[in-house]
C-alpha cells in the first residue's frame, strides 16, 4: 500500500529534527533517498505539511481538506494564501478536491487579477509596503515623515561605498509600483527613485545625473531616472518555521535584485518574522567577495534616544550578496518609517 504524503513527511521531519542538522542540505537529500524521493521533492512536502499544519490550527475543517490534497494543489494554495488568503479560503471550500492543474491555474488566475487591481490603484490586501507608503505617503514630496529624513549612518556609509551622491533626503524619493517583469517575478513591489526632473532642477541633486550616467543598471526602466530603493513584501506565513525554510530562496532573489538597485530591503510585518528569516540566512563570505559584512543587533538603541534609557531597537540587518552590487537590508515597516533605515 503507497504511504500517504502527509505520514512520509511528518516521518521525513522527524528524521531531520533527530539528526541535528535541521538546515543541512546534505542531511535532508540523505533523508530524502531514504524515503525515496529526491531533496526537491521532500522539500515541497515539508513545506505543504507546515502549510496544512498552519491552517489546522486556524480553520480545522479547512486543514482536514487541504491534508487530503496532491501536494502540488497545497503548494499552490500556499502561494494563493501568500498573497491574498481569503480568495484562496472560498476557492478551497468551494471545490474541495482540486486537481494540481486546476489548484495551479487558479491560484495564477488569481494572482493576475491581484495585480491588476493593484496597479490600477483598487483595493487589494495590504502588505507591509503598502502600509508603510500609505504611512509616509507615495507622492515626489512626502508631507511629513516621522523620524529622520536622510539615511542614518549604516545607510549613509553603504551609498558612499556605491559612489552614490550624498545630500538626498526620503523627501526626494517618488515611489512608483514597479512593472519591470523581471524585477517583479522576484518579488519587487515599488520602487523609490530620485526623479529626472529632480536631478536636473534641483541643483543639490545634480550630481545624481552624472551618477546616473556612470551606473546605468542603476537607471530606472525607460533610463529616466535614478533607482535608490526596492521594496518587497516578505509573505506572511502561517507558522514561523516557514521564515527560517524560506530564507534563502528569498535571499537569492534579492541578491540578483542587487545588481538593478542600490538597496532592496525586505519588509515583514513582525519582527519575530525578520529575526527568524535571519536566522535562517547563509554566511557570506564576505572576504572573497570582498564585500563588509554589516550587522544591526537588537540591542542597538533606537537614534533620538538618550543612553539612559534601555529600550532596545528591534533587529534589522545589512548585508552584501555581491562585490560592486547594492545592499539586502531586512527590517520591519514599522522601523523602516520611525527611523529612515537605521
Amino acid at each position: 500500500m503507497t504511504r500517504k504524503w502527509i505520514d512520509v513527511a511528518r516521518q521525513a521531519r522527524t528524521e531531520l529534527q533527530q539528526s541535528g542538522k535541521p538546515g543541512s542540505m546534505r542531511e535532508l537529500a540523505a533523508i530524502a533517498a531514504r524515503h525515496g524521493l529526491g531533496r526537491a521533492s521532500l522539500s515541497n512536502y515539508l513545506t505543504a505539511l507546515d502549510f496544512v499544519e498552519a491552517t489546522l490550527q486556524q480553520e480545522l475543517s479547512l486543514g482536514e481538506r487541504l491534508g487530503a490534497l496532491p501536494v502540488a494543489s497545497i503548494l499552490a494554495l500556499q502561494r494563493w494564501n501568500e498573497f491574498d488568503p481569503a480568495k484562496m479560503r472560498e476557492f478551497a471550500l468551494q471545490v474541495p478536491a482540486p486537481s494540481a492543474r486546476t489548484a495551479i491555474a487558479a491560484e495564477r488566475s488569481a494572482r493576475a487579477a491581484y495585480n491588476n487591481a493593484a496597479g490600477a490603484g483598487t483595493s487589494a490586501p495590504v502588505g507591509a509596503a503598502e502600509a508603510l507608503l500609505a504611512r509616509l505617503g507615495t507622492s515626489t514630496v512626502v508631507p511629513e515623515v516621522s523620524g529622520r529624513e536622510q539615511p542614518g549612518p549604516v545607510l549613509s556609509a553603504h551609498f558612499a561605498r556605491l559612489g552614490l551622491p550624498g545630500g538626498f533626503s526620503w523627501r526626494n524619493l517618488a515611489f512608483r509600483r514597479e512593472d519591470l517583469r523581471y524585477a517583479t517575478q522576484y518579488g519587487v513591489s515599488f520602487v523609490g527613485s530620485i526623479p529626472p526632473e529632480a536631478m536636473y532642477r534641483e541643483k543639490e541633486l545634480s550630481a545624481f545625473a552624472e551618477y546616473a550616467r556612470r551606473r546605468p543598471q542603476f537607471t530606472s526602466k525607460n533610463g529616466d531616472g535614478l533607482d535608490v530603493v526596492a521594496l518587497i513584501n516578505v509573505p506572511r506565513y502561517g507558522a514561523l518555521e516557514f521564515y527560517r525554510r524560506e530564507a534563502r530562496a528569498l535571499w537569492a532573489r534579492s541578491a540578483l535584485l542587487t545588481t538593478l538597485y542600490p538597496l532592496v530591503v525586505q519588509l515583514f510585518e513582525t519582527e519575530t518574522a525578520c529575526e527568524e528569516t535571519i536566522a535562517g540566512l547563509p554566511e557570506v563570505p564576505a572576504a572573497r567577495l570582498g564585500t563588509p559584512v554589516v550587522e544591526v543587533s537588537a540591542d542597538l538603541r533606537w537614534p533620538g534616544i538618550s543612553p539612559d534609557q534601555t529600550r532596545p531597537a528591534p533587529a534589522g540587518l545589512l548585508r552584501y550578496a555581491m562585490a560592486d552590487a547594492g545592499a539586502i537590508l531586512l527590517t520591519t515597516a514599522e522601523r523602516f518609517a520611525q527611523d529612515w533605515l537605521l
